[in-house]
């Protein structure tokens, strides 16, 4: 483990820095493994897909077309960056403190800068990398390994303590080195609010195992995922779960003071099951899961059978991992839920995508002209349905994250392709895959809609509020719209502040 702090922070206290700093070196040219982990088989070459099995968004004939940008001044681009080495780099998640201090994580594929100063790295590894209210970095951890390391999700509790969960193999460093039990194993770190690895714990089985999410509340950490064959959680004493089919779907939950593992529970059918997000509904003191099945499992309340191909579900379940409300959702085709948060009025709100139509719980299914539909649905505690929105496009969009906004507006982002529904707020992806940052009123009204471009495919991984701004992480094939940062090849790492 590696920490480089600013001159700034050094400043103020040098006990924070006491680990190795970073030092300048040459970038490798060793093509690394995707940003995230990708399920098998995969067939979506895009790193955010791969949660799923779904095919790749379609790609535009005409790579020459300008994107179309929204006139509107709600949801402008405030600030932009690209930081990275010259392999593939994406910021994959971002979360922030009580003081507005922002987190982002992801991956670094070789040795580079990501806006902290240079990290030397023989394969890549994760970054955790902790900046300002006003955008200045405070410091940066990495997780180097002889392996793939990537992070996949990362939360900040309320006294500033943060977690971080992903993947990795071989051996990685984290408060000491630590090596897989086989294929890719999952691991959860917690970092003080200076930087200092609290504790790390690792998880796994023979084969791969996949975090996807985690979240925080008083004394406890939830993680979940997806998982194949035999899973070991809390250590090699602990909960050791069997998939029934393909991959099962996992949520474990830890001891946010140790990493000691308080309980666990796997969930699986026949086909590819995983949980692609997690939050807290402190009012009602559960714990709400949201992912995507095939072929039906049961979630703890009886089996939920598919509607065709992949489904989305919300569950929702108290502290020992009881199920107390679950709800499938899908059509014919591939659906999946990628976020999953409580708003100001206790409704719980998921977004993720359909194919062609989807029974959600609303009147009548929801529907939309692409390959894919990006959408949002609410629902009370109790997982009735109570409105929903769609960012449909001609092409595709997906929505991989979602954040409340700084009013309480519903903020979806992804990625898209083609030219989105008519209206005033109708954007185009100019013929290449566009990231996006869409913005709706509690009742569903959109409100402004921003696209994420540049000279080649961009997309958006994960999204926080900073009033009075929404920060986006992800990643972008070239140049990026808005940034005078330098490209450095392969996939470079994003940052976006967008006004509100």
């Amino acid at each position: 483990m590696r920490i480089f702090c600013s001159a700034v922070l050094l400043a103020m206290s040098t006990a924070a820095c006491a680990s190795e700093v970073s030092v300048p070196s040459s970038a490798t040219t060793e093509a690394p493994k995707p940003a995230v982990a990708p399920a098998k088989p995969q067939s979506a070459p895009s790193s955010s897909l791969s949660r799923v099995k779904i095919a790749p968004l379609p790609q535009a004939r005409a790579m020459s077309v300008a994107v179309t940008t929204p006139t509107h001044t709600r949801g402008a681009i405030v600030a932009s960056d690209l930081h990275g080495s010259a392999s593939d780099d994406t910021a994959m998640a971002v979360a922030r403190d009580a003081s507005s201090n922002v987190v982002t994580v992801g991956r670094l594929g070789a040795s580079g800068d990501v806006g902290c100063g240079w990290h030397a790295s023989t394969n890549g590894g994760t970054y955790v990398m902790k900046t300002t209210p006003t955008g200045a970095c405070a410091w940066a951890v990495y997780f180097d390994g002889d392996g793939f390391v990537s992070p996949s999700a990362v939360t900040v509790a309320p006294d500033g303590s943060i977690f971080v969960a992903g993947s990795f193999e071989g051996t990685a460093t984290f408060d000491v080195p630590q090596t897989s039990a086989g294929g890719l194993d999952g691991f959860i770190v917690k970092l003080a609010s200076d930087g200092r690895i609290t504790w790390a714990r690792t998880f796994g089985s023979a084969e791969d195992d996949y975090p996807y999410a985690v979240a925080t509340s008083g004394s406890t950490v939830a993680v979940g995922g997806a998982f194949y064959g035999t899973i070991t959680l809390g250590g090699t004493a602990g909960t050791r779960w069997t998939s029934n089919g393909d991959a099962d779907a996992f949520v474990a939950i830890f001891s946010s003071s140790d990493g000691g593992l308080n309980t666990s529970r796997a969930f699986g059918g026949p086909g590819w099951d995983a949980v692609n997000a997690l939050t807290f509904d402190e009012g009602a003191v559960h714990l709400v899961a949201a992912g995507t099945h095939a072929g039906g499992l049961d979630l703890g309340l009886g089996t939920v059978a598919s509607a065709g191909g992949q489904d989305g579900f919300v569950a929702t379940y108290d502290s020992s991992l009881v199920a107390t409300g679950v709800r499938s959702f899908g059509g014919a085709g591939d659906d999946a839920a990628h976020g999953v948060v409580v708003d100001a009025s206790s409704r719980i709100v998921i977004a993720g995508y359909f194919t062609n139509a989807a029974a959600i719980g609303a009147p009548s299914p929801l529907s939309g002209t692409g390959q894919y539909t990006a959408f949002w649905a609410a629902y009370n505690g109790s997982l009735a349905f109570a409105t929903a929105a769609t960012l449909d496009a001609d092409g595709a969009s997906v929505a991989e994250a979602l954040t409340l906004g700084p009013t309480g507006d519903i903020v979806i982002g992804g990625q898209f392709t083609g030219t989105t529904a008519p209206g005033p707020l109708q954007m185009s992806a100019g013929g290449r895959r566009t990231g996006f940052v869409a913005s709706f009123s509690p009742s569903g009204t959109a409100t402004w809609t921003t696209p994420i471009s540049g000279s080649a495919d961009t997309e958006v991984l994960g999204m926080v509020a900073a009033s009075p701004s929404v920060v986006a992480v992800g990643s972008s094939n070239g140049t990026l719209m808005g940034s005078t940062a330098p490209y450095a090849g392969g996939s470079d790492a994003v940052v976006m502040t967008l006004g509100n």
